[in-house]
Order: C-alpha cells, then structure tokens, then sequence
C-alpha cells in the first residue's frame, strides 16, 4: 500500500478519511514510543530528592498534602510527550511517504508501524546522547552516580564522543523534522499565494502596501528612544574576587571580564556584610547594614519583607528609570521582593520543587524540552540547580534588552548562578580545566550535602576547583554576548555596567571546606569583585582605574546616586 501525501493533503471529503488514517497511525506510533519512556522514566526513579538529598519526612508532608500538584504535573508531563512523540512518528512517516514517492515503493501498514516505532525508540536515543554531551550534570543522578553500566555510559558519552560525532548526530537529528517543516511552510505560502491570486489588482496592491508598512512599524517603531545612562548590573552568585583573571589568576578564564576591567573602576578590596544572597542584595540596594534594613537570613517573612523597601530600585522608579530583574535558579529571592517593576526570575515554593522533581524524572524528556519553548511551558526548568547553562539567561537577558532599549532609561539586575553549587556548567566548560582521568563523586557537579561525612582527598578539590573554574569561564562568555548586544543596540557607551557577586566562595582554603550551605567564613567568603564600566559623560571625570582601600556593598548606593548626580 502506498503511502498518502502529507504535504499536499487535499481537504475535499472525499480524500480526508485516507489522509487522516495515515495521519493518525504515525502519530500516534510515535505518541506510544514516548509514553512508554514516560513509565519506564517513572519506574526507574521515583524518589522525592532535590539537588540529590532525599529527606523521608518532606516526601510524606508531600504526599499527604500535594497530590493534587503531583497528579496535574504528571498530567501535563503526559500531554507533552505525547504531542512531541505524535510529531517525531509523524516526521518519520512522512519520510518513508517521500521514499515511497521517489523509488515508487509500496509499503505494506506493518511495516510502516514498525518501521515509525523503531525509529522513533532511535530519535530518542539520539537526542538523550546529544544532551548527555552538553549537560552531563542534568544526568549525573540517573546515570553516573548508579555504579555499574549506566555510569559507563555517561562516562564513554561524555569522554569518548568526540564533539565532531556530537555535532553530526545533532545534523542528522535536525534532518529528521526537515522534510515535514519544509513541506508546511511550502503548503502555508502555497494556500496564501492562491488566496493572493483570487484577488482583484487593487486588491493586490493594498495587500502589498499593508504587509510592508507593518514590516516597516515593525523595525523601526519606537527606535532611538533611549537616553540613558542606563545601569546594567552584571552578577553571578558566589563569584570569587581572586578568579578575574585581570587581578593575577593563573589561568585565563575572565577575558570580557578583564576588558570591563581595563575600562572602568575597580574596588579592589570590597567586602560583603553578611555573605548570603538575600541580605546581601538588600545591603546593596538598601545602603544600609543588615541590623537597618532587618534581612539577615535566606527565609525572611512577608512582613519583613514588606517592611524593607530596596531604596535604589525605588529611587531609579521614581525618576523615571524602568526597572527590571532577570535570573535563574538562585535569584528566586526577587520574585519575592515587591520593588521590580519587570521580574523575570523562578519562584520557590512547595508546588514548584514538586514539579522541578516530577520534571527532573523524566530524563527521557529533557532533551526536548532544552530551549525557550520547554522553559515556557514548563517554568520550573529555570529552578534547576544542576542545569544552570548560562546560555538560557543571556538569551533572556538580551529579549529583555530589547524591550529596555525602547524606553528612556532603564536599570536592569541580571543574576547568573553558575558559579553558584553544583557548578553545573555545560560543554565545554566543564572539561576545560579538568582531568579525563577522574572517576571520582564529583565528575561532572558538587553536590553539598552537609549531613555527609565523607572525605574530601585532594584530588577531588582539585577538580571542583577546576569545575568552578569552568562555570566561571561560562559567566565570562554569557557577560561577553551581552555586552556585543549592548554595542549592537547601541547601548553600551551610555549605559553604567557593574559587575559583582553576592559573597565569595570557600573551596577548601585554609581548612574551611566548601562553606557553601553551611557557613560562609573568612576572606574568600567575604571579598567580591566589584567593577564599574561608567558612561561616556562621567568616564572623563575619572583620574583612576582602581581603589585598594576597604569598601562595604553599603557605600554601593550612595556611589551609584553620585555617578547619577
């Protein structure tokens, strides 16, 4: 039997139940593929852990409590894969429809159904490989951490692949929804050419007129808008002051950092007073100590929040600047600030870690969902500890810029948490400064569990701290694309760029282990870069590059509002 046509479907009743029926049997083969990964990912681990810590007592408040939450994530986590499958199936019998076509080959219904099966069993295989490569951490607890095949697996994947063999794969995966991509838009300029053709001259001409001022209104509405200066607050969680390489780090890993660097200010010897992300924000946009403003721990109350006004953003409101924050995993603590006029972070809570964990089973999944239409439809992939790929921020951060550019002024907050733990970063950051050789628990993260008493030998400090090492390299890039933005906008010479951190990091110095999560102690706990790029009508005014003496984030706001005047 050959197979219908699915690019030139005709729509008569005479031909839709044909092309529905060829329709419907490849996608829903394809549909079934995906729900059988679906179960098996959910009988090959269904434990209620976060970041690879499982508490017995959380799991039954979750059980007892949420099931609701857990039943409609499942739900949903269902309907993808059965959309994304059904679509896969129905690229692959549309390819074998083609083949049929150009080698005048029949195919009996068997094998079509067989054929759509295995290759879909196949596509899946690839892209968990494929994502495996770029983002080994997001699969460390299903494959590396259980001994025996599966952390072969990932081994051979991520240390035996070749980046050459990665990219032809991902070509070839690409091939597959290529034909029916193709032959959709050449159906939809098709079907639009023949409503165009039906029209009178006039008709014709209107139309043309129509689409080409709104492509004109498009590009050009609302450009030039912006005056500036803008302040751009560049900051990553846990960035240590020592890893710029503009200030004698022995290995290169900051080079847009450093031109920022050879082009403004820097305070050399500032220092957090209280290192942990949420009262040290407050510190800095409150210019007040942690006793003044009242947050002085991560899991502050609604009423002491709502007592502490972050005075910067309501100043910059209130003159006219548009406010806007946009993080990852660890800037949660803005979406629970009330002073951002934009808030484009994840927010925690016990329906969302439900759904980050319900997420996280689904490895068979992942893989797709890997862009900006998986973030948007599922939220929680923003919260992930262990996929906190710098690429996914930048590109958020530069949507935004596009909206920003369009006002007068603006103050944008971006808050990066890959150098935050686990130090997760993707390829090929996380094997650029460590060791094929190590097969040790902290391959490709660090998880920090403080209840754990095991040893830390030296060998694996040294690769964590070649894992930070990489995560901060992966900053570097992420800063580097968005200031080529800025330039390309036309925002940058007008714009006050700050890089900074909320608090350092202790990796194992001077015997105080990581600290992180635990306790935040010492000097490298404490001291964090700051950098202030100015913009063109105050750089003049500057005689030097850098200041030695001590600063608090405190004197953070009334520096800003005199660079502002």
């Amino acid at each position: 039997m050959r197979l219908s046509k699915f690019y030139d479907i005709d729509f008569s009743f005479s031909n839709l139940g044909y092309d529905l029926k060829i329709f419907l049997i490849s996608f829903l083969c394809g549909a079934s593929v995906f729900t059988a990964e679906y179960f098996f990912c959910l009988l090959f681990n269904s434990t209620f852990a976060v970041m690879g810590v499982q508490a017995d007592e959380i799991r039954d408040v979750v059980l007892a409590n949420f099931k609701s939450t857990i039943i409609l994530s499942q739900l949903k986590i269902i309907l993808v894969y059965i959309v994304i499958g059904g679509l896969v199936g129905l690229c692959f019998g549309y390819i074998l429809n083609l083949y049929s076509i150009i080698f005048k080959k029949s195919f009996r219904m068997l094998s079509v159904i067989l054929s759509v099966l295995f290759l879909c069993f196949i596509a899946s295989l690839l892209f968990l490989i494929i994502d495996i490569f770029y983002h080994p951490a997001l699969y460390n607890e299903v494959f590396y951490a259980n001994v025996g095949v599966l952390r072969d697996i990932q081994l051979y994947i991520t240390d035996r692949i070749s980046k050459f063999v990665i990219s032809f794969i991902r070509y070839i995966t690409i091939l597959i929804f290529s034909p029916l991509l193709i032959a959709a838009i050449f159906s939809i300029i098709k079907r639009i050419y023949k409503v165009f053709a039906l029209l009178p001259l006039y008709g014709r001409i209107i139309s043309a007129v129509i689409v080409l001022a709104l492509t004109f209104l498009l590009a050009f509405s609302d450009t030039g808008k912006n005056q500036g200066p803008n302040i751009i607050i560049l900051s990553s969680d846990s960035l240590r002051y020592d890893r710029i390489s503009a200030y004698g780090y022995k290995r290169d890993i900051t080079p847009n950092i450093d031109r920022l660097v050879s082009e403004g200010f820097s305070f050399n010897n500032l220092h957090a007073q209280l290192p942990r992300t949420f009262p040290s924000w407050y510190c800095l946009l409150t210019g007040k100590y942690p006793k003044g403003h009242g947050i002085r721990h991560m899991f502050p109350t609604r009423e002491e929040l709502k007592a502490c006004k972050t005075d910067l953003v309501e100043i910059l409101r209130n003159k006219g600047y548009t406010t806007s924050v946009v993080a990852d995993y660890a800037g949660d603590i803005f979406s629970r600030m009330d002073d951002y006029e934009r808030v484009n972070t994840p927010y925690f809570n016990f329906d969302s870690m439900i759904k980050q964990r319900s997420l996280e089973l689904q490895f068979m999944l992942l893989p797709y969902i890997q862009n900006r239409l998986g973030r948007y439809i599922f939220p929680e992939l923003r919260c992930f500890a262990q996929n906190s790929d710098p690429e996914y921020l930048k590109n958020d951060v530069i949507q935004e810029l596009e909206y920003l550019s369009k006002k007068k002024r603006f103050f944008l907050t971006v808050f990066f948490s890959v150098t935050h733990f686990p130090y997760a970063s993707p390829y090929p950051y996380y094997k650029m400064y460590t060791e094929n050789e190590y097969k040790g628990e902290y391959k490709y993260l660090k998880i920090n569990d403080p209840r754990s008493a095991k040893v830390i030998t030296k060998e694996d400090r040294r690769y964590i701290n070649a894992l930070f090492d990489g995560a901060c390299k992966s900053l570097d890039d992420a800063v580097g694309q968005i200031i080529d933005d800025l330039k390309n906008k036309g925002l940058y010479d007008n714009s006050i760029i700050i890089i900074k951190s909320d608090h350092g990091e202790n990796l194992y110095d001077y015997g105080l282990d990581i600290g992180h999560g635990e306790h935040f102690r010492g000097e490298f706990a404490t001291h964090i870069p700051l950098i202030i790029k100015f913009h063109k009508n105050y750089a003049a005014n500057v005689k030097t590059k850098n200041y030695d003496g001590i600063v608090e984030q405190v004197d953070f706001l009334p520096t800003m509002l005199d660079i502002l005047g």
